[in-house]
């Protein structure tokens, strides 16, 4: 079950689990999902991070389905190199085929973090 904060919902035994989401301009907005207890203690055992893991899992399915670009997955996910998405969409098998403002976005970001990385030395 999926719910948007202050949606009812009914189900017990259950654990709620946030997953944090961006919307519009950077403002963050709680998602959260119910499972059965023992639903999420499996998970949990198999995923380690539930929220992480479901939160990567909706920023790959938006992007294999064309509704986020590689600017909006990296920036749900928190990454600031294309190289941290292209790993996270290989291992789930999904190509990139980023459009010429992409890879421009790429590049730029790429530069970005290579410059900080040079001064943090």
């Amino acid at each position: 079950m999926l719910m948007f904060e202050g949606a009812a919902a009914q189900m017990t035994p259950c654990t709620r689990i946030p997953i944090p989401a961006i919307i519009e301009e950077r403002q963050a907005v709680q998602v959260t999902i119910e499972l059965p207890s023992d639903v999420a203690e499996q998970l949990q055992q198999q995923w380690g991070d539930v929220s992480r893991h479901i939160l990567e899992t909706l920023a790959v399915e938006g992007y294999r389905a064309g509704q986020l670009t590689t600017a909006q997955v990296r920036e749900m996910l928190g990454y600031d190199t294309p190289m941290e998405l292209d790993a996270l969409l290989q291992r789930a098998s999904v190509y990139r085929n980023p459009s010429g403002e992409e890879l421009e976005h790429d590049y730029e970001a790429s530069r970005r973090a290579s410059t900080q990385n040079r001064r943090n030395r």
